[in-house]
């Protein structure tokens, strides 16, 4: 089964609405009964406030009761301060409901992209999954917002003001609803539109995050090239496409509202009239008349919401979709967490006719086969795009769906979960990733466990204890993001160090020192012995001085291997292998 093959989800608005509600409202049932019974609350009072202006009129201003109007004085205020506090607790429960959801949301989404097999990147930018990961959480936050808390208070109004009408005059209430269906066939057309515009957006924003982040993150070679304008002139057209879009999305949003508009001016026209003959010619009590046009003005906010509802939720729900798409995805640490682990040995590791391609037409390995013997070194060399990060990665089981056998220490790396697997295995890997913390946090990050003499020992084996001795805190220093306080090749010597600490049998090199100078390449290749020491090594290299350390050389091409043996043997023998060392030997 492929790691990214998703789980059946709701194919409805309707279904992905109740999912979102269901999974994420129970755990705060608490808060959220706070925020209905002030939503109760609050419709009951406005209601009230609608019903006291029949009072007002007919006993205060027509009859003159000055005992009245004491007491509708004081329900007002009553009814006022009731609304006030009601509207207040609904805000502050329901706001820290919807907030503590989109904080789970966005966690469940890292958490979910983190523990993904890196296929499920598919070469994307990092800026754009972020960008999807906010989008969606907010997406949901609105959905929340509409249909947990908007809603059922827009309702609980409507009915309440509804109740109002009915009692003061059934007929006109009856003629009030005509307009509903009417707003209803209008708002049909605009559903679709949105959706549509909507899932445009998301796509453009997350264009834009990503146009963004790849011009900070190579600031440099945009100063050093002089191509500050080009950068710019890029991003400029990223965010006017993203905001053309999202303008013809407002215009889609925004027809609700006139069409509201436009159907209950003829209602309230119409209201006057027959208010004007029922009081001028018939003789009926104004405050009645008053006290419904009032309920019914009052209604009209909760009603164009309610009528416009599913055009904000075609708006968020392409989010939503997204989200449900990326937690729905099979994690591959959940498939394999009942396998056993595996039993750690001398790191020996049998490759078997194995074959992988990303494309079934396009194989990016053919045919391999080789044997690694506890505690030798081993090492790849090829040229671009010959297999040799993609059979690491297949290794570590970032990445699945080949074919063949792959075991180390006899047992099958397809037969045991990946966390032991992976703990099994130091990896030394040239983009020396490091986190916004102190050196020896770094150094002890697979080993949180590991004692300070434990970290300096590793310093010290990676040549590394030097420079860090020399920081203002020593191994206390902050780093910066990635390590950007320090030099390449003091990153470098950090992941060294961090790899070494690790008790794994199986030692993986990535281009080690890629990011290094000259002096400490050569302090790091007289110390190899002793850091591979007791370990099985596998060292992918494009230079020459690295490779010659290795006991044992693989040199593949077009995913196969074409040739096996020491430097000399391989000098001597492979046009290919001269050509890709020659100039470095004689250099």
């Amino acid at each position: 089964m492929s790691d990214n093959t998703p789980k059946p989800a709701p194919a409805s608005t309707l279904g992905y609405v109740r999912r979102l509600l269901s999974e994420n409202i129970r755990e705060h049932a608490a808060r959220y009964l706070v925020g209905l019974v002030s939503i109760i609350v609050l419709s009951a009072s406005t209601a009230g406030l609608a019903l006291m202006t029949r009072s007002i009129v007919n006993d205060v201003f027509s009859d003159g009761d000055k005992t009245k109007a004491g007491f509708v004085a004081f329900a007002v205020f009553a009814l006022s301060l009731l609304k006030g506090g009601s509207a207040f607790f609904q805000t502050v429960a329901l706001a820290e409901v919807k907030r503590k959801i989109v904080s789970k949301l966005r966690i469940q989404q890292f958490e979910k992209l983190i523990r993904s097999s890196t296929a499920q990147m598919g070469g994307k930018s990092p800026a754009d999954f972020l960008a999807r990961i906010n989008h969606s959480a907010e997406a949901a936050s609105a959905i929340i917002l509409e249909t947990a808390i908007n809603a059922p208070r827009d309702i609980l109004l409507l009915v309440s003001l509804f109740t109002v009408m009915v009692i003061q005059d059934p007929l006109m209430t009856a003629f009030a609803l005509i307009g509903f269906p009417v707003i209803m066939l209008g708002l049909r057309s605009i559903f679709q539109r949105v959706k549509r515009l909507a899932g445009a957006e998301r796509e453009f924003l997350a264009q834009s995050f990503s146009v963004g982040a790849e011009a900070m993150h190579g600031i440099r070679i945009v100063k050093a090239f002089g191509i500050e304008d080009k950068a710019i002139g890029a991003i400029t057209n990223s965010i006017r496409n993203l905001e053309r879009r999202s303008v013809k999305l407002d215009r889609a949003s925004a027809l609700a509202s006139p069409l509201m508009e436009i159907v209950s001016g003829v209602i309230i026209a119409a209201f006057i009239l027959y208010a004007s003959h029922m009081i001028l010619v018939v003789g009926a009590q104004p405050g009645e008349y008053v006290a419904f046009i009032t309920a019914f003005l009052l209604a009209y906010e909760p009603a164009k919401k309610l009528a416009a509802l599913n055009v904000r939720l075609q708006r968020n729900i392409v989010g939503v979709e997204k989200l449900y798409e990326l937690l729905d995805t099979s994690d591959p640490e959940e498939r394999d967490a009942d396998l056993p682990d595996l039993t750690a040995g001398s790191g020996a590791l049998s490759v078997r006719d194995l074959e992988f391609g990303y494309d079934p037409d396009k194989p990016v390995l053919q045919g391999i086969s080789f044997e690694v013997n506890p505690g030798e070194t081993l090492a790849l060399v090829g040229r671009s795009g010959s297999g040799k990060t993609t059979f690491i990665n297949l290794l570590l089981r970032l990445t699945d769906g080949f074919s063949g056998i792959v075991e180390m220490d006899g047992q099958d790396i397809l037969s045991v979960n990946r966390r032991s697997l992976r703990r099994s295995i130091a990896l030394i890997d040239q983009s020396t990733f490091l986190f916004d913390d102190t050196v020896a946090n770094n150094i002890r990050l697979p080993f949180p466990t590991a004692t300070d003499a434990d970290v300096i020992r590793a310093a010290k084996a990676a040549s590394a204890d030097g420079f860090i001795s020399e920081l203002p805190e020593g191994y206390n220093t902050q780093i910066g993001d990635n390590g950007a306080r320090l030099s390449g090749g003091q990153r470098q010597r950090i992941a060294i160090a961090r790899a070494l600490l690790s008790p794994a049998p199986l030692l993986i090199m990535d281009e080690p020192t890629s990011a290094m100078d000259g002096e400490s390449e050569r302090s790091f290749l007289a110390d190899f012995p002793g850091l591979q020491k007791g370990r099985t090594t596998i060292v992918v290299a494009h230079r020459l001085s690295t490779i010659m350390a290795a006991e044992r050389i693989l040199l593949l091409d077009q995913g196969r291997i074409v040739a096996t043996g020491t430097h000399e043997e391989l000098s001597a023998a492979s046009p290919l292998y001269r050509s890709l060392f020659m100039d470095q030997a004689t250099g």
